[in-house]
């Protein structure tokens, strides 16, 4: 799977960052990414040492149908709450 998401890596405000990463390492058995601001995720089954990006985070919220605040922080960020550094 590659899949490009704008959001921020940093320790502050990297809430929807945080949750995709760890739901995508959750559902993968290897998941890489790259960037901040503009972030590129890589993952498969497979073997991807290739492509020797960070490790996903593992550290937020995992989506899933019952938890999925992607949209609470969409709409702080609209607020004005989160910024990009």
């Amino acid at each position: 799977m590659i899949m490009n998401f704008i959001g921020n890596t940093g320790e502050v405000h990297a809430d929807s960052f945080r949750a995709l990463g760890t739901t995508i390492a959750a559902a993968f058995t290897n998941a890489e990414y790259a960037g901040s601001g503009n972030i590129i995720f890589v993952a498969s089954q497979a073997s991807i040492a290739d492509v020797r990006f960070n490790a996903s985070p593992t550290n937020g919220h995992l989506l899933t149908d019952d938890l999925n605040p992607i949209e609470i922080y969409l709409e702080d960020a609209r607020a004005g709450l989160y910024f990009m550094h």
